[in-house]
């Protein structure tokens, strides 16, 4: 595994592999963000208990925003 360019390619790959959303410690200031994809099966409620230590991204969410628009690289 390598980290690559966040896109919507990349994306739609790790939600055929059964993923649904990404998990950083970079902050939303940081231009570059890495990311490492995750599962949760209750997705749901396990946004609910993040304390803002931890940030992110639902990849339905990100396959919402045009390809321009994602920025930083995935764990892939």
């Amino acid at each position: 595994m390598e980290y690559v360019k966040l896109t919507h390619a990349v994306l739609k790959e790790l939600k055929k592999d059964g993923y649904n959303i990404l998990l950083t410690k970079s902050t939303v200031e940081d231009e570059d963000p890495e990311f490492t994809p995750e599962y949760k099966s209750d997705l749901w409620g396990f946004l609910e208990t993040l304390d803002g230590e931890e940030g992110s991204a639902v990849i339905d969410d990100l396959l919402a925003l045009k390809e321009e628009d994602l920025k930083g690289t995935v764990l892939y």
